[in-house]
C-alpha cells in the first residue's frame, strides 16, 4: 500500500463515517436535521449509536484503526530517512499514535452498548484516541518545523506550515474545552459547545492527515523507493 493512499485513507474514512451516520440517523428520525459544527445539537458519538447507525461506524471504523497504525509505521519511516537517525520524540510519536489507533478500536467496539463498564470503556477509549492521536500529531509537526529551520523539506514548506496552523487551531480547542468545563454551570449550553468543539476537533484532526497525503504524494517515488530498503 502507498503511504500517500494510507495517509488519505486516514482523512477519508473518519470524515466519511461521521457525517453518514449523522445523515443516515437525521434520516431515519434519531434527530432533527441540523448543523453540528455551528449548533451542537447532537455529538458524534450519538449520531454514531442512533439506530443502525452503529453498524455503518464499526464497519468503517474498526478497519480505521489498522490504516491509522499503518500511518504512523509510514511517518516513522519518512522522517527516519529524512533525519537519518531516530530520535526520543519520534519514536514517542509512533508509541502515542498507535495506542490512539488500538484505543479507537475500544471506542468503536463498546459504543452503543449498556452498562457503566463498557460506558467507562467508550468514554476513556474515545478520550485517549483523541488525545494520543492530536499529540503524535504535534510531535510530527514540530518534527517538520525542525526539518523546516534546516531547510530540508523546503518544496514541502507550505504544507508543514499548514500543519503547524492545524495543531495551533486544536490546542485552542482544547484551551477553550478546559474552560468551558470549568465555568459554564448550564448542562444544556455546555454540551452545545462541548458538541460544537468536538466536531470541529475532529474536522481539524482528519484535515491534518489530508495534508499529510499531500506530503507524501509530493515526495512520490523516492519515499516508496527508500522504504523497500532494509
Amino acid at each position: 500500500m502507498r503511504p500517500a493512499l494510507v495517509a488519505l485513507l486516514c482523512a477519508l474514512i473518519p470524515f466519511v463515517t461521521v457525517h453518514a451516520t449523522f445523515i443516515y440517523s437525521v434520516v431515519t428520525g434519531h434527530f432533527a436535521a441540523c448543523v453540528p459544527y455551528l449548533e451542537g445539537c447532537v455529538s458524534i458519538s450519538r449520531a454514531a449509536r442512533s439506530g443502525d447507525s452503529i453498524h455503518l461506524f464499526r464497519a468503517l471504523m474498526l478497519p480505521m484503526a489498522t490504516v491509522l497504525v499503518l500511518y504512523w509505521l509510514t511517518v516513522f519511516q519518512w522522517l527516519r530517512q529524512l533525519y537519518y537517525k531516530i530520535s526520543r520524540g519520534m519514536r514517542v510519536m509512533r508509541v502515542l499514535g498507535v495506542i490512539g489507533a488500538l484505543f479507537l478500536i475500544l471506542y468503536a467496539t463498546f459504543l452503543g452498548t449498556e452498562g457503566d463498564v463498557y460506558r467507562w470503556l467508550r468514554r476513556y477509549g474515545v478520550i485517549v484516541y483523541f488525545a494520543f492521536t492530536a499529540l503524535a500529531q504535534l510531535l510530527f509537526t514540530q518534527r517538520l518545523y525542525q526539518l523546516g529551520k534546516r531547510q530540508v523539506i523546503n518544496k514541502l514548506f507550505f504544507l508543514a506550515h499548514c500543519k503547524i496552523v492545524l495543531c495551533i487551531v486544536m490546542l485552542v480547542l482544547g484551551v477553550i474545552s478546559a474552560v468551558i468545563d470549568l465555568t459554564v454551570q448550564d448542562r444544556s449550553f455546555k454540551s452545545a459547545l462541548d458538541n460544537i468543539i468536538e466536531w470541529n476537533f475532529a474536522l481539524l484532526m482528519t484535515g491534518y492527515f489530508f495534508f499529510s497525503f499531500l506530503m507524501f504524494k509530493k515526495t512520490g517515488f523516492e519515499l516508496q523507493y527508500r522504504l523497500k530498503q532494509p
